[in-house]
């Protein structure tokens, strides 16, 4: 260990609960406290500043000595059974948040129950909804972070066994929720990962005692790597742009950072082993391995996506050419789009993203109809930056403000770089083909591609009747665009006037054409609805957006 903080100049170490086997230490003074942590560490990490939690083991000793000993040398840092810490870096900031997992995974009435009980810890309390809240609160406190990390003892996701724990599927709902970069941990004696949604979940349990693989894991997640019966740790790396499982070493639980773009976390989670006699402790002093320079895996996590990373665009009034059929007249733009312009607009306010729509100037429509520019549209946009990049088309109306990353992009997998939803058609609420009109593209080589290749598709469909519809529809029952497409059902994202008696509350409605007049009806309705003036308009800048 103290080889590979010298190698990575390791800024400070992170221990995650078990520090001290086989039940804890007694007091400040407890001789484990020189034997297993002060002389064990003597090179660069005995120098370092340690940030640690609590393990149930810890829990069979004396756990507040462990807190009270951080009070006697801050090296050892561990202010509550609950704390955070932040880093901001020039090109991105990562929070961790260090939870006790005991009551969680354990309960009320379980092995702990004694100690909870002597705690204040009670049902009557609501102790476990309490911690949760914390969580959840430092989450908000986070949102705008690139990462966000949370560190625990107990194990979520790698292994889905009988042994899962009372309330920590509540854990795992706001992890998923939140969108965290990672849950790390340990508790079962093996080395895994998994991803479920957009968290890497990092199982580091193997440092001082080893058992075989677990392999049921939590329905919804896919194994990113695993080793079991085996000792060691695994490595993880955090840029500026994404988070990655690296490679492994022989050794104990170590974080180090480097330089001001890079972090390097390195946990493993048992520090020692022993066995206990009667009326004796013999401890196994630890004995740190020649580092293992092979990688045996890498994994890219996308950044952390907030709302400021995503941008809806649109056209306002696409000039229409003799030569190519547009759907509509540009006096009908005119008509309607001051309605859904503000609605749309609103509705970014709301959640913080991006709203583009003057975007004239990026579509030469002397050659091709308006609607084949929003594959420049699009790419324009994601030059600048943006995670993901939602078109809509004009005549669309946003009935909810409910966030079509939470409830759509964010169930994308790294490797679904489309996100499209299927239509409504008729009355019978049947989901037809997929929507030309509504749908999103990651920024990522794939989603360039993709736009690429749709537009290049001019020369086949440019004489059909819904040309780049068709190509559309073409396009997601072929490989590789199969494979990187999420199709999505319309319930409850993207839908139909004559299919909202159908629909759960979708977030946006499609008015072809603006319907007759409908759009304009149903806006007034919503601005009545929200106690709004019906002439309410936003007065758009005349410049396009840059």
């Amino acid at each position: 260990m103290d080889i590979k903080a010298e190698q990575t100049d390791s800024d400070f170490v992170i221990a995650l609960g078990d520090n001290f086997y086989n039940e804890g230490v007694a007091s400040v003074d407890d001789p484990k406290w020189k034997v297993l942590w002060f002389d064990s560490f003597t090179g660069r990490t005995r120098d370092l500043q340690w940030y640690c939690i609590l393990g149930n083991h810890d829990w069979y000793g004396n756990e507040d000595a462990q807190l009270e000993f951080s009070v006697l040398h801050p090296q050892w840092y561990m202010p509550d059974y609950f704390y955070t810490k932040s880093f901001e870096y020039d090109s991105f900031t990562i929070g961790f948040i260090f939870i006790d997992t005991d009551l969680l995974f354990y309960g009320y009435f379980g092995q702990l129950s004694d100690d909870f009980a002597r705690k204040g810890w009670s049902v009557e309390k609501g102790t476990h909804l309490k911690q949760l809240e914390w969580i959840q609160v430092q989450f908000d406190l986070m949102k705008d972070y690139e990462y966000v990390v949370v560190l625990g003892h107990h194990h979520l996701v790698t292994c889905n066994d009988e042994d899962s724990g009372v309330y920590m599927q509540e854990l795992l709902r706001i992890i998923e929720q939140n969108d965290a970069s990672a849950y790390i941990y340990g508790h079962k004696h093996t080395l895994k990962s998994a991803k479920k949604g957009n968290t890497l979940f990092i199982q580091s349990g193997a440092g001082g005692q080893s058992e075989g693989l677990c392999t049921i894991n939590t329905p919804g997640s896919y194994d990113v790597w695993g080793q079991g019966s085996t000792n060691g740790f695994v490595s993880v790396e955090v840029t500026g742009s994404q988070l990655y499982l690296a490679d492994r070493m022989k050794g104990k639980t170590i974080i180090s950072l480097y330089g001001p773009y890079l972090f390097l976390i390195l946990i493993i989670l048992y520090l020692y082993t022993s066995h206990k006699e009667p009326e004796t402790v013999v401890v196994t002093k630890p004995v740190v391995e020649k580092v293992v320079e092979k990688v045996v895996q890498v994994v890219e996590i996308p950044k952390r996506i907030t709302p400021s990373d995503i941008a809806i665009v649109t056209f306002y009034a696409p000039q229409t050419n003799k030569e190519h059929r547009v759907h509509f007249e540009d006096s009908l733009y005119t008509d309607f789009s001051q309605y859904t312009m503000s609605n749309i607009a609103d509705y970014c306010h709301h959640n913080g993203f991006a709203f583009f729509f003057r975007n004239n100037h990026l579509v030469d429509t002397d050659k091709q109809a308006a609607y084949w520019g929003k594959m420049d549209v699009m790419k324009h946009y994601l030059d600048k930056g943006y995670e993901w990049v939602v078109w809509t088309d004009i005549d669309v109306l946003f009935f909810s403000n409910s966030s079509l990353y939470d409830n759509w992009l964010s169930k994308a997998t790294p490797n679904q770089h489309i996100a499209l939803v299927t239509e409504c058609l008729g009355n019978k609420g049947v989901s037809g083909t997929v929507r030309s009109g509504f749908f999103a593209v990651r920024n990522s080589a794939q989603g360039y591609d993709f736009l690429n290749a749709w537009k290049a598709s001019f020369a086949t469909f440019g004489k059909n009747f819904n040309p780049e519809q068709e190509a559309l529809e073409n396009f997601v029952t072929i490989q590789p665009w199969k494979e990187y497409a999420m199709i999505s059902s319309h319930d409850g994202i993207h839908t139909y006037p004559n299919c909202l008696h159908y629909d759960a509350n979708p977030i946006s409605v499609h008015f072809p054409a603006g319907s007759k007049g409908d759009i304009k009806n149903y806006y007034k309705d919503m601005l009545r609805n929200q106690g709004r003036p019906n002439d309410f308009e936003i007065k758009f800048p005349i410049k396009p957006d840059q």
